[in-house]
């Protein structure tokens, strides 16, 4: 999963884009495999809009694994996101999550839920 969402990421590499205010993508990749990582096995809906993780399905349970990882709560969309920690948002929160889909494009992932098998 984790590959998938990188090459979805791929624009943003180290040094490939920076925006208009001044943010450098670079770091991303460290940021963005830590955050996937905390919440890869919790079986929610992962969904990769431009730049940003969104994270939907049954996150009640999940709420302080996701805080703890960097996710902030949308309540207009009703879903976690996650973004680069430098990057400041212009729109603040006016788009629907259909409109973000369509401008910046979606990947899905559902992500599957592990469980331990004891010897």
């Amino acid at each position: 999963m984790i590959n998938l969402a990188w090459a979805a990421l791929q624009d943003f590499e180290a040094g490939s884009i920076k925006t208009d205010d001044g943010f450098d993508a670079g770091a991303y990749g460290d940021e963005l495999n830590a955050a996937l990582n905390a919440i890869i096995g919790l079986g929610l809906d992962i969904e990769i809009c431009g730049s940003w993780i969104w994270v939907s399905g049954d996150t009640r349970p999940h709420r302080e694994t996701l805080k703890g990882a960097g996710f902030k709560w949308a309540p207009k969309k009703m879903m976690w996101k996650f973004r680069p920690a430098g990057w400041k948002s212009r729109s603040k929160g006016q788009y629907s999550i259909d409109q973000i889909r369509e401008k910046h494009g979606s990947v899905s992932i559902r992500s599957k839920t592990y469980q331990r098998i004891s010897a």
